[in-house]
């Protein structure tokens, strides 16, 4: 007895057929390449991009300015009612003791660990706590702070916004000796 199948099912069968040597073919024919090393892309340079940019609205990768940020307070954006400041506290170096009676604030670790005291006098700092990477610290009106570099071997990087804006617009101090200098 003799079958006949239509063309279609020849086609079909013949493409299985194929498809399944091929298959049977690239396994037994398998090399090993050599293993290549992976490499993560450098993080984009942003440091054109670190500075004053005025009451404009604005959209940029929090994390990387505040890491490459060289200095100890470089003025991000100042608004009518709130500024954005990055810093980078050294080792060995901290914000400094101080009080605002009328600025609120808010800082996030983006690297580094420090360490943060906070109360409600000079002399009683009642809260100390060790932060790292994706902290936040609020500092209310009228508390006593200090925010201080705990690491050895790297500097503490901070993105603080105050509320009102605490210093002038465009604001660059490379060091903490040159804040103090134009505090005083």
């Amino acid at each position: 007895m003799r079958v006949t199948l239509p063309l279609c099912a020849v086609t079909l069968i013949g493409a299985v057929a194929l498809s399944s040597c091929d298959q049977k073919a690239n396994t037994t024919e398998q090399t090993t390449e050599p293993a290549t090393e992976v490499v993560a892309a450098p993080a984009p340079d942003y440091s054109a991009e670190i500075r004053e940019h005025n009451d404009a609205p604005m959209v940029f990768d929090a994390e990387q300015f505040t890491k490459q940020n060289p200095n100890y307070r470089t003025s991000l954006w100042t608004g009518k009612q709130s500024q954005m400041t990055l810093m980078s506290i050294p080792v060995g170096d901290d914000v400094g003791l101080e009080c605002h009676d009328d600025v609120e604030q808010f800082f996030i670790v983006y690297a580094g660990k420090g360490t943060v005291k906070m109360g409600d006098a000079k002399d009683n700092l009642s809260m100390v706590k060790e932060v790292g990477p994706g902290d936040g610290i609020i500092i209310p009106l009228s508390t006593w702070h200090n925010v201080i570099n705990a690491s050895d071997s790297e500097p503490l990087k901070l993105l603080s916004i105050y509320a009102p804006v605490e210093h002038p617009a465009g604001t660059v101090q490379p060091t903490h000796a040159d804040a103090m200098e134009e505090e005083h």
